[in-house]
């Protein structure tokens, strides 16, 4: 095997898992107006529901598959039918191809009708095995002692990782026939630049230094960047931080201002305005928001 191709092909993907939960609401269950926190994904086992995301309304009914992406507005309401309960799979998960959010990269639907004639038994089946796994995997995440590197936890890692990623594997199977761009045409180029921004975004990084990465001058480099990615370099540093300092502020009981440190911002200051103007909320407020939302 082309270990240097293993590599790359495996690196391009960068999965951070927020939750996951077996939603059973009552029948008078709704939420109006909603920014989703982070990028979330259900399938429907039983019920139905109206659900208003992006301008669009789509009934949802067991079968389905929804994806919300992150700081979209959601509502939800009845439709047709009476009133009655809704039981869904829920996951929140990031996840990055080729430096952008997986549902962006691949124009991923809002709703799919995934599953009309059969449950899909490995799929709900490892979906069930990560909500079992789940509180163990927060509680290693929390341990801060000389063993967090062992034997045991390096094994549990790994294990945690293989099924989230078979998860993953699972549904893009799953929302293949439904992508828009299942085929992404990726700038190798833009491409590097972007890996590289996300293992060293915690420290000052500059302009010259990214060409060096895609052996371009510094104009060819920020003029390709914006092109393929919709924003320049610096944007894309400033979405990364953010992006990784709202995994600690989900994942960890960290501070703050050891956040705003951890995620290469000036102070904190700094911190909670860009999260401010990016994200709508404080640092503090998306914290709440996502304990609350978490479905």
């Amino acid at each position: 095997m082309d270990h240097q191709l293993y590599r790359r092909a495996t690196g391009e993907y960068d999965v951070t898992f927020y939750f996951v939960f077996d939603w059973h609401r009552e029948a008078d269950w709704n939420f109006t107006d909603y920014r989703i926190p982070v990028t979330t994904f259900w399938y429907i086992l039983e019920g139905s529901r109206l659900l208003m995301a992006s301008g669009e309304q789509h009934e949802l009914r067991p079968g389905m598959l929804v994806a919300l992406s992150t700081n979209t507005n959601v509502s939800t309401t009845y439709g047709s039918r009476d009133k009655a309960p809704i039981h869904y799979l829920s996951m929140g998960i990031q996840a990055i191809a080729g430096g952008l959010d997986w549902t962006e990269r691949y124009g991923i639907p809002i709703v799919m009708q995934a599953y009309p004639r059969h449950e899909p038994r490995e799929l709900t089946r490892i979906w069930y095995k990560l909500k079992e796994e789940a509180p163990m995997f927060r509680q290693f995440l929390a341990e801060k002692s000389e063993s967090f590197l062992s034997a045991a936890h390096a094994g549990f890692a790994l294990a945690w990782e293989g099924k989230l990623k078979l998860w993953l594997s699972l549904m893009t199977q799953a929302m293949l026939p439904y992508m828009t761009t299942p085929n992404p045409v990726i700038d190798r180029r833009v491409n590097d630049i972007c890996t590289y921004i996300r293992r060293n975004y915690a420290r000052k990084l500059q302009a010259d230094e990214l060409a060096r990465q895609a052996a371009l001058s510094e104009g060819h480099m920020r003029t390709v960047f914006r092109q393929v990615m919709g924003m320049s370099p610096h944007q894309y540093i400033l979405h990364t931080r953010i992006e990784k300092a709202k995994e600690l502020l989900a994942a960890s009981g960290l501070s703050l201002a050891s956040i705003a440190e951890l995620t290469g911002f000036e102070d904190l200051s700094h911190f909670v305005q860009m999260f401010r103007k990016r994200e709508g909320v404080t640092p503090a407020s998306y914290r709440k928001k996502l304990g609350a939302w978490e479905g």
